[in-house]
């Protein structure tokens, strides 16, 4: 469970940080962009979801691409195993 995390967590402002260069062509914004959006990960699960395709949305003409579906679903496949392992050590 810790390698997951520690890859999950890994992965998350790396996608984001290549999804923001591909409409920025900045590698400034793509740090800045990426540990902002990564900090907001801890703030909300809701958050968590909503915070890299709505930046990308606004910034990319409204447009939606992979690098943001590859970030929602490593937040929802952190979600399903965090729950999952919780209801397994309850009972």
């Amino acid at each position: 469970m810790p390698a997951f995390l520690i890859i999950t967590n890994l992965l998350l402002p790396i996608i984001s940080a290549v999804g923001i260069y591909t409409f920025s062509d900045s590698l400034l914004w793509a740090l800045v962009g990426a540990l902002a959006i990564y900090g907001s990960f801890f703030i909300s699960p809701i958050f968590a979801f909503l915070a890299y395709p709505s930046v990308e949305m606004l910034f990319s003409d409204m447009g939606l691409t992979i690098y943001s579906a590859a970030y929602v679903g490593v937040n929802a496949l952190q979600f399903i195993v965090f729950e999952t392992s919780a209801r397994l050590k309850k009972g």
